[in-house]
């Protein structure tokens, strides 16, 4: 599986009511990112792992031109902007695109993505050992990329910080934390459970309903990022991942202050000390928050917080 591209699917999670999703807890990268007027949605990146089921498929961003370029990915998404669109559709890797379809699920080869309605909710979902063999049928190059960058090693490092939970608040109605696991050694995700209008955030256990059970990562990257607006109304948003900025890692229960650098867009993000050297990630899942450059960090005890800010 790993002599073949990544497979990237646009995840919604902006309504409350769309969980559980399918698949995330099979994804090896996922990349959350502010969209437009508070939400949030997933880029989930599967390279060592398929999943029969991944949904629901959601429409893509300025953002995901990045993240495809860098994985070298082949991409399913439903649809976009017109704007977004023409960046997708006039890149070099327009023949890597898998969109909207109507067909009904199971998903085909023809058909990669299809529509399935539990509980009146029409989604669009796909396989990506389907969705990969899709392109290889379609005559797109689907071998082995180079995706050199990240370094892993099980050992923990010696300098972190104590971090059992950390909280990621985007807006009002998007927030969500990480819990650290001892017992499996893993962080568990919580999301919002309504919207905080000053009431105090309240929530509930994540949970994939591929598998029925709680959506959890090896790691936790925080990525300090610029973030742009294209247009204010309609909102549109652009990040630039292009460069180097400041990056928290959460592994094993502990914190550690760290770099990012992407200088190429053809290459994946790289986490570093201050010395250039490489982090070292734990082996396994790794979950990406983008945040604003200038987003405010709070500790307490062992518990760590970041308010979404831009730019």
């Amino acid at each position: 599986i790993l002599d073949r591209r990544p497979v990237a699917v646009k995840i919604s999670n902006e309504i409350r009511e769309i969980r559980p999703q399918w698949g995330l807890s099979l994804a090896d990268h996922v990349f959350e990112y502010y969209h437009e007027y508070g939400e949030v949605r997933y880029h989930a990146i599967f390279y060592g792992n398929d999943a029969t089921e991944v949904g629901p498929i959601r429409s893509a961003r300025f953002p995901d031109e990045q993240l495809v370029r860098a994985y070298k990915s082949v991409f399913s998404f439903a649809s976009a902007d017109y704007r977004v669109r023409y960046v997708l559709y006039n890149s070099d890797f327009a023949s890597r695109l898998a969109s909207i379809s109507d067909q009904p699920c199971p998903p085909t080869f023809e058909f990669p993505t299809c529509r399935i309605d539990p509980n009146q909710w029409n989604h669009l979902m796909t396989d990506t050992s389907i969705l990969s063999q899709h392109f290889t049928e379609n005559n797109v190059p689907n071998g082995r990329q180079y995706l050199d960058g990240l370094k892993f090693n099980k050992n923990t490092p010696e300098d972190g910080e104590i971090a059992n939970s950390l909280t990621v608040r985007y807006s009002k109605s998007h927030y969500h934390k990480w819990e650290y696991e001892p017992t499996v050694g893993r962080y568990q995700r919580y999301d919002d459970a309504s919207t905080d209008s000053g009431e105090g955030e309240t929530f509930e256990l994540l949970i994939d309903r591929s598998t029925n059970q709680p959506v959890m990562a090896d790691n936790i990257v925080i990525i300090f990022a610029p973030y742009s607006f294209y247009s204010r109304e309609p909102e549109m948003i652009k990040i630039d991942l292009v460069g180097f900025g400041k990056a928290v890692v959460f592994r094993d229960g502990q914190a550690f202050e760290v770099n990012w650098a992407r200088i190429n867009p053809e290459e994946i993000i790289s986490l570093t000390y201050e010395d250039g050297s490489r982090f070292p990630m734990k082996p396994g899942t790794i979950w990406f928050d983008i945040i604003g450059q200038t987003s405010p960090v709070t500790t307490e005890s062992s518990d760590w917080r970041f308010q979404f800010q831009t730019p």
